[in-house]
């Protein structure tokens, strides 16, 4: 199907009257193999669209539902928050639940504290930085958006949140990384089918994109966000 033909039945997604304002109201228990399917596809008209800032992504023609965002707001994300500001904004607009790792621990915080380094006499211990962990991390913690009973979330004041607490560690968790605490992201399957728009990409650089199209030839097209707000 043309890009053209996607935008134009896009146009045509209406939204609840709460998600008109800036009410995040959660009306369903879990994503559906249906809302994976639309989350895809609103990823993939986005990066199509060649957009270069977040806002403009956001307020492009691409995005079916642009017309029910206020109109005082700018949207913005950095790469790291990028997979999470997509998915929340889709989450937002369609009533769906949302949750994500809120805290993580270096595995070379755990090691160090096995295992002191010596130091000689006047150095200083080097800090660790979670997002270049050698070892990488784990997640400690959870946060999920439930709103109190017969309330709503302010989505704006919740991404704030979000973007100030997810930073690249956040996904710097291996496929081998224990837990209590269930990650957001997986290591699938290289294979037809298994990477679609929405899959995420982790640099171990510390930079992370979003895939938004894969072509018959088996090339996988990605955006990312930057400092700036640009794409």
């Amino acid at each position: 199907m043309k890009l053209s033909s996607l935008i134009a039945i896009s146009c045509l997604v209406s939204v609840p009257a709460w998600a008109q304002s800036r009410q995040w109201v959660v009306t369903k228990t879990e994503w559906t193999s249906t809302d994976e399917a639309n989350f895809s596809s609103f990823v993939q008209a986005l990066g199509r669209s060649k957009c270069n800032t977040v806002h403009k992504c956001i307020t492009s023609s691409a995005n079916p539902y642009r017309g029910s965002d206020p109109n005082d707001v700018q949207f913005y994300s950095d790469c790291a928050d990028f997979p999470y500001f997509l998915r929340s904004y889709f989450a937002w607009k369609n009533g769906l639940p949302f949750s994500y790792v809120s805290s993580v621990r270096s595995v070379d915080a755990d090691e160090r504290k096995k295992n002191p380094p010596v130091l000689a006499p006047g150095e200083t211990e080097k800090p660790l930085d979670s997002r270049y962990s050698s070892l990488g991390n784990y997640a400690t913690g959870r946060t999920s958006l439930v709103p109190a009973p017969g309330k709503s979330l302010d989505f704006f004041s919740t991404m704030t949140r979000l973007q100030n607490i997810v930073f690249s560690g956040t996904l710097r968790i291996g496929p081998a990384a224990t837990s209590k605490v269930a990650n957001d992201f997986y290591s699938p399957a290289i294979k037809i089918g298994s990477i679609r728009p929405g899959t995420t990409i982790y640099d171990s650089n510390g930079h992370v994109a979003v895939i938004y199209d894969v072509l018959a030839d088996g090339r996988a097209l990605f955006f990312d966000a930057h400092p700036d707000n640009s794409v």
